[in-house]
């Protein structure tokens, strides 16, 4: 099963522009989940999920930004009907109720059930390799390569912002922006959030001073959004998680540029009145950012960072 989910706010208030609560809800459940930036990454996923849900016998999302990138007008470059039926083959399961019969609505009780659970957890721990087979193939069919992470100029970045989801494109154009600066910075996007790929966030983040993760999502009740939850857990070591364009708030260029700014604060030495200035001063690049942090977090937390600074 492939479902396209144009991931949104969900009730209450009711809101139906973008927000990654969505499909969190069911990142314990057993999906595939794929994450696109624009349209021509949604088109390939459609094709790649296909295939990939078929080898590994497990149901994939392909998530895209509600309205961001589900109703917007973008080039793309397709494939012909025979190249994607080439691709994805004829359905033909080893395992179908079709063929051999099955077993409805089954119970496993405490003597079983753990070995059930067990078996869908194997089934996820194989999906790393079925995924990069299937990505190989498509890029020798497409010419366009990816992979469970898109690793964006982090070799020597000293402060990484990671993220997921249309994002992912302004924080390159900001990555590319700061470079010409001088700035060493740098971006890890998820593509697969479903299995959480975390080797090669480890290594894209090995040398990285700060990391900030910026989701488009919280987790009530709990200290970090859970992007920035796992991703920490990964890296073993603190990461700045920061809950940002809910219900479709626009993230402009300039704010991105501002956040990796505001991580090149905490990677540095500096005195309470460079702090005070950056921070508080109204016309200082970054009171933007103070103000978007003051409406999310609280005045109690923006004025415990500024103390710690």
């Amino acid at each position: 099963m492939v479902v396209n989910v144009g991931a949104r706010e969900v009730n209450a208030p009711l809101n139906i522009h973008a927000g990654h609560v969505d499909f969190y809800q069911y990142r314990d459940d057993g999906w595939i989940h794929f994450l696109s930036r624009n349209a021509q990454e949604s088109y390939d996923f459609a094709v790649i999920a296909q295939k990939a849900a078929e080898r590994a016998m497990l149901p994939a999302f392909i998530i895209q930004d509600g309205f961001i990138v589900t109703h917007n007008k973008d080039m793309l470059d397709t494939l012909t009907d025979e190249q994607v039926m080439g691709f994805v083959g004829e359905y033909n399961p080893e395992f179908s109720i079709l063929k051999t019969g099955g077993t409805y609505n089954p119970v496993a009780l405490q003597d079983y059930y753990s070995e059930h659970a067990r078996s869908m957890t194997e089934s996820q721990r194989a999906l790393p390799g079925i995924l990069d087979e299937v990505f190989a193939e498509f890029a020798t069919l497409s010419g366009r390569r990816y992979h469970r992470v898109n690793n964006y100029r982090t070799e020597d970045a000293e402060v990484v912002i990671v993220t997921m989801g249309s994002t992912e494109g302004t924080a390159m154009d900001a990555v590319d922006e700061l470079r010409l600066e001088g700035v060493k910075v740098g971006l890890l996007a998820l593509k697969v959030f479903r299995p959480f790929p975390v080797e090669e966030i480890c290594q894209a983040l090995a040398h990285a001073s700060t990391v900030i993760v910026m989701d488009r999502a919280n987790s009530q009740g709990a200290e970090l959004t859970p992007l920035a939850l796992e991703v920490q857990s990964a890296i073993q070591r603190r990461v700045l998680s920061l809950e940002y364009g809910r219900g479709g708030r626009n993230t402009p260029l300039q704010l991105v540029k501002d956040i990796y700014r505001l991580g090149f604060i905490l990677n540095s030495k500096v005195d309470a009145k460079t702090a005070q200035m950056l921070l508080q001063h109204p016309n200082a690049e970054l009171s933007a950012l103070v103000g978007e942090l003051r409406l999310l977090q609280g005045d109690q937390f923006v004025d415990k960072f500024i103390e710690h600074l």
